[in-house]
């Protein structure tokens, strides 16, 4: 076995297989940093480094050593038909990185918990829906930076995500916790 940043390749009865040690990995369904339009595994070792292995070639890349950053979710946020890997640091700053390790600031939410990434504006760029921890007001950063409310929603619950209305956007649906509508 050979290792590199806790990744090696291990074989158990006649199977090769990838091993890690002391990593995060984050699955994704259809998740392609690369652009080759494979779904790719994403791996953040103890030490911080991220890479990611390709779908259909099985190579490892680099991305970029991330200690002290917590990668909170996938998304192409700049609608240029890869994904990135969004994340925050210990001070409440969201950023994300392409497969490059292009790092593209998205800045300070000190106060909000990031809810769910979908595309709520229907532009092909993820988008980022907030809710404030003191009062329960939501609000969206989209994809290109853009910050729009979305409401005050105190007495309802986040039940789900999806182009409810087939107009190519996510909508979000909420439900009151007293009557259940």
């Amino acid at each position: 076995m050979h290792d590199t940043f806790g990744y090696g390749t291990k074989s158990f009865s006649g199977v090769e297989y990838i091993a890690f040690s002391d990593v995060l990995i984050e699955l994704e369904e259809h998740t392609n940093f690369g652009g080759d339009l494979g779904a790719d595994l994403l791996v953040q070792a103890s030490s911080g480094a991220i890479r990611y292995i390709e779908g259909l070639t099985g190579s490892l890349h680099y991305v970029a050593h991330a200690s002290g950053r917590e990668i909170l979710g996938i998304g192409n946020f700049n609608a240029d038909g890869t994904d990135h890997m969004l994340y925050r640091n210990g001070n409440d700053w969201y950023a994300y990185l392409d497969g490059a390790g292009t790092n593209t600031n998205i800045g300070f939410r000190s106060g909000l918990s990031l809810m769910v990434v979908g595309d709520y504006s229907g532009d092909g760029r993820d988008d980022l829906l907030f809710r404030s921890d003191s009062s329960g007001w939501y609000s969206i950063v989209e994809g290109d930076g853009t910050f729009s409310n979305v409401g005050f929603r105190h007495g309802e619950s986040l039940k789900g995500l999806g182009d409810l209305n087939g107009d190519g956007a996510t909508d979000i649906l909420f439900q009151r916790d007293s009557s259940g509508w």
